[in-house]
């Protein structure tokens, strides 16, 4: 396999499933995440049932997780406003006049 050809490499979720339980299924993920860190290849994990999975793969430094922590599939106009509900809100900035401190 000629990793050029490769840009996103993804985790099954038995390997996610019960990551925090399973110190094995931990040492795969942090494995192949480096692997494809080390390689320049983007790392998706499928299958994040809860919270705990989710912050465990953020902490490894999984690009993108996929699973019911995050949503559940629906239909594209449903989530095209699930999208646009959770979207980042702009900052407002206040300017101040007058005199400097």
């Amino acid at each position: 396999v000629n990793p050029n050809e490769i840009d996103r490499l993804k985790i099954d979720r038995r390997f996610v499933q019960n990551i925090n339980e399973n110190g094995d299924n931990t040492k795969i993920v942090r494995a192949i995440t480096e692997l494809a860190r080390g390689l320049g290849i983007s790392i998706v994990a499928e299958g994040a049932e809860t919270e705990a999975e989710l912050d465990s793969l953020m902490a490894i430094g999984c690009d993108q997780v996929q699973g019911y922590s995050i949503a559940f599939p629906m239909p594209q106009d449903t989530a095209r406003e699930w999208l646009v509900a959770r979207a980042p809100k702009k900052a407002r900035l206040t300017v101040l006049r007058g005199s400097r401190a």
